[in-house]
């Protein structure tokens, strides 16, 4: 009697010692688990949101709006000349705090107190769609529609026009009624415009 009672009592230490590990190792797995989750790194997507911190819209850009007295931004802009194979023109330059170039306006031709054309110049911003300097003209395709594209005739550059932006391409061309399927898939935004609307 007293060797089955020591059978049935070492089986059921056994069996509660088994337990006990099994217990232990989820335990575990759920503590590695947990922890995989939290060293996930941030995806591709992540990413974009960070860039898009600085939003193109049809009619604005950090604070700057086409139209607006320059004097309500000057503390926001540095004045300074741009040259070009046009001529040289008085503009206003935005810069990130870290003092990279952003952007440039010129005064508006009609009212040189007040903001005309914004053009972009850094690939930092992007517009809700994903427009953004240094795409490529397939990635554009890809983007939006339906869109236009212009060459122009005094200047030879290329531009696709959508909403109140123009995206300028590093594709020239002289040829207004262009064919957009001349222009190179690897084409590449050089800027984006907010064109001031003209009455």
């Amino acid at each position: 009697m007293q060797k089955l009672l020591f059978l049935v009592l070492t089986a059921v230490i056994v069996w509660a010692g088994c337990e006990s590990d099994t217990s232990q190792n989820n335990q575990a797995a759920d503590t590695l688990t947990a922890g995989s989750e939290q060293e996930v790194p941030p995806s591709n997507e992540q990413n974009s949101q960070e860039k898009s911190d600085y939003l193109i819209t049809e009619q604005s850009f950090e604070g700057l709006t086409v139209g607006q007295p320059i004097t309500e931004i000057a503390d926001q802009v540095e004045k300074g000349k741009l040259e070009n194979g046009e001529g040289e023109f008085d503009v206003y330059y935005l810069k990130a705090e870290n003092g990279q170039p952003l952007a440039y306006f010129h005064p508006d031709p009609n009212d040189n107190t007040r903001i005309g054309d914004l053009v972009i110049t850094s690939e930092l911003p992007q517009t809700k769609e994903g427009l953004q300097v240094g795409m490529t003209y397939a990635e554009i395709e890809s983007k939006i529609k339906p869109f236009e594209v212009h060459g122009s005739e005094i200047e030879s550059r290329t531009a696709v026009f959508y909403k109140q932006w123009a995206l300028g391409l590093d594709y020239p061309s002289t040829d207004y009624d262009l064919d957009r399927n001349e222009i190179p898939k690897e084409a590449k935004v050089t800027n984006i415009t907010i064109r001031r609307s003209i009455n």
